[in-house]
């Protein structure tokens, strides 16, 4: 396996001391690469924004080149796959986030661009019809070509994993640990089949442990990935909520079943759908036509007959919107020379047509 001149740096970069992904994309930004951070005189990291003493320091201080280079030897030897943000198998969506990881390790072969992403999460402690629930609705999913998302705990996101590899759908695995640990360890067999069949993906060097704080983090990159986000079963408060709520906050469409009054792993799906959080659905056709899927990717020829139909200034809007991830009223009025009145219409035809979906905020997202 060749790895990438930079790598070294880049790993390295991941390792200093109170340098998180903003703060090691804002340095290689103004550094030029991740090779030059290291080379950097500290006059010049100070000018960077949030760099202050104490993190110049870590950066001129740290032994991390040599941590970086038994990473290396950990990946080569273990056939593990970095993944640069930058790089074109990288997940996109994740990638346009601003916390985003710098690099993910992966095993395993999965489509990490896949067409259709559906993250499926819940609680660890399920019941016989939560379960039920998950398996039916990844059954329904087959049909729709879809790529399943979960963490690998025990509960809801075992049966996702599980079921999708019973049913032949590829499925990912967003680990809070270091490929050195895989947790929880009754799950290595079940690790070992998703790598034959889909993939492990983790940020997190291969020496770290389940520590505490990875498992939020770990949860930021599901939500992250999918196109979707299903909640499967939670109380008001845990890892599965949130997912939801970093969901939500990438303008992610969220789902859930409704469950029984009065029980606590109900409480979770019933608080999202009363602060309209998620879409209440009963089965996987619900969330397909919410997303107006249509069965094996036959989408993807009704979306190019509809831009053969575009009138010249709705396709004039469609490429602007192409230029960005999201596009605010905003973005659209300084970019184009239409009326505000003038852009409102059109959006709403292309609405109509499927091509245009409204967010929060007054903000509009391309579907194709």
């Amino acid at each position: 396996m060749e790895f990438h001149s930079d790598l070294l740096y880049r790993i390295a970069l991941t390792k200093i001391p109170l340098i998180g992904p903003i703060h090691a994309r804002n340095l290689m930004s103004y550094c030029g690469s991740a090779k030059a951070v290291f080379s950097e005189k500290r006059a010049n990291l100070l000018k960077v924004p949030n760099i202050g003493d104490q993190l110049a320091t870590n950066i001129l201080t740290s032994e991390v080149l040599h941590e970086a280079e038994a990473e290396i030897k950990y990946l080569t030897k273990n056939n593990i796959q970095p993944l640069f943000f930058k790089d074109e198998e990288f997940p996109s969506t994740l990638a346009q986030l601003n916390d985003s990881p710098l690099i993910l390790y992966r095993k395993g072969n999965a489509e990490l661009n896949a067409e259709r992403m559906v993250a499926i999460v819940g609680t660890r402690s399920c019941s016989t019809y939560g379960q039920l629930l998950c398996e039916q609705f990844i059954e329904g999913m087959k049909k729709y070509n879809v790529t399943t998302v979960s963490g690998m705990a025990f509960g809801i996101d075992a049966c996702a994993h599980k079921t999708s590899l019973v049913n032949n759908i590829p499925t990912i695995a967003i680990m809070g640990t270091g490929f050195g640990t895989i947790y929880p360890h009754q799950h290595r067999s079940l690790a070992q089949e998703i790598v034959e069949n889909g993939s492990l993906l983790t940020e997190f060097s291969h020496q770290k442990g389940p520590d505490k704080d990875h498992f939020p983090a770990r949860n930021r990159i599901i939500a992250g990935m999918c196109d979707a986000l299903l909640v499967v079963e939670s109380a008001r408060r845990g890892g599965s909520m949130i997912t939801a709520f970093f969901a939500n906050d990438y303008n992610k469409d969220v789902f859930t079943f409704p469950g029984k009054v009065g029980i606590k792993n109900s409480s979770g799906p019933h608080f999202l759908i009363k602060n309209s959080l998620a879409h209440l659905i009963e089965n996987a056709d619900d969330l397909a036509e919410i997303l107006r899927w249509e069965e094996n990717s036959k989408s993807d020829g009704i979306q190019k007959k509809l831009f053969l139909e575009l009138t010249e200034q709705e396709q004039t809007i469609v490429n602007c919107m192409r230029k960005t991830d999201e596009s605010s009223m905003h973005y659209l009025i300084s970019s184009l020379d239409m009326s505000p009145g003038k852009i409102s219409g059109i959006l709403l035809e292309l609405e109509f047509k499927g091509l245009v979906r409204c967010l929060p905020g007054n903000r509009y997202l391309l579907t194709e």
